[in-house]
């Protein structure tokens, strides 16, 4: 497994927290702690005799515990760190952030809709290369997801080839008439588009 000290860490400075929890996510994983960030472990109550293997389930928990800690201390402004420090449990220090910066559903769900009324009238600027308007559209679909939509990649499909300039219409009625929307993928109309756009120049 690779070492802490080689992984780079983002530090989290009060911005841009979804991003920051999916890459904070990713290094738990990553570093095979996420489960215990993600459900924790139960304490032992005193007095209670273990087997030797609860004995060993609970040392490895311990363990995981302190390495994900680490890491989320490592990742935190020290401007933040009062929110978290004195928390001994990674689950519980995580929670408190998540809870925090991603705000209750009902924030949630007019951060939503915000951003729904960005995504529907979004069209590819003239000026725009095929791989801006790609970045600029998934950005606004993640942010969505994340507040509690479930958009599906045909549908995204669909969206981007109605939201491209007049020198695509060729390209949008080949694909349109191909039948391959409902079954191509992101990837696959990106490239598609971007071989397109290389002839257009």
């Amino acid at each position: 497994m690779t070492s802490l000290s080689s992984i780079k860490v983002s530090v989290f400075e009060g911005k841009n927290f979804e991003h920051w929890r999916l890459e904070m996510e990713n290094i738990f994983i990553y570093q095979e702690v996420w489960d215990i960030v993600k459900d924790g472990y139960d304490e032992p109550t005193e007095g209670v005799i273990f087997t030797a293997e609860q004995q060993t389930a609970l040392t490895a928990n311990m363990k995981n515990n302190s390495k994900a800690t680490y890491i989320l201390h490592q990742s935190i402004h020290e401007s933040l760190m009062d929110r978290v420090i004195y928390i001994k449990e990674a689950k519980a220090a995580w929670d408190v952030l998540v809870n925090y910066y991603k705000g209750s559903e009902k924030v949630k769900k007019v951060r939503l809709q915000t951003l729904k009324r960005k995504y529907e009238p979004l069209q590819m600027e003239s000026s725009e290369t095929i791989s801006d308007f790609f970045s600029k559209t998934l950005n606004l679909v993640n942010e969505m997801k994340v507040n509690g939509d479930t958009v599906e990649d045909s549908s995204i499909v669909e969206k981007i080839l109605r939201s491209l300039p007049e020198k695509f219409e060729a390209k949008v009625t080949a694909t349109e008439e191909c039948s391959t929307v409902a079954t191509m993928t992101l990837n696959g109309l990106l490239g598609s588009l971007q071989a397109y756009e290389q002839r257009l120049l």
